[in-house]
């Protein structure tokens, strides 16, 4: 294997406007050339969690959304390397 090219995607996600900032970070990596694709963590919820409530209200199960889309396009274009507010044991298989 040669060498492999490796992008860093920074998004400016909205708290709370997971569908939106999962749609920004998937325009960022379209059209870019990489082997591998590394997103911030909570790049699909943004940051500042005011209370446990919050985490709970936006975490999301292995397959759900988020999971689903960037597998989507990882299969479409490369490794994708993400992290999102996973609720429960989110190892996937």
């Amino acid at each position: 294997m040669g060498a492999v090219k490796l992008a860093v995607v920074q998004s400016d996600p909205a708290f709370g406007a997971v569908r939106e900032n999962v749609a920004a970070a998937l325009a960022l990596i379209d059209g870019a050339e990489a082997d591998v694709f590394v997103l911030p963590e909570l790049f699909n919820t943004g940051y500042n969690f005011a209370e446990a409530a919050e985490v709970e209200a936006l975490a999301e199960p292995a397959d759900g959304p988020t999971f689903t889309a960037m597998t989507a396009a990882a299969i479409a274009t490369s490794s994708i390397i993400s992290s999102f507010c996973c609720m429960g044991n989110c190892v996937a298989a």
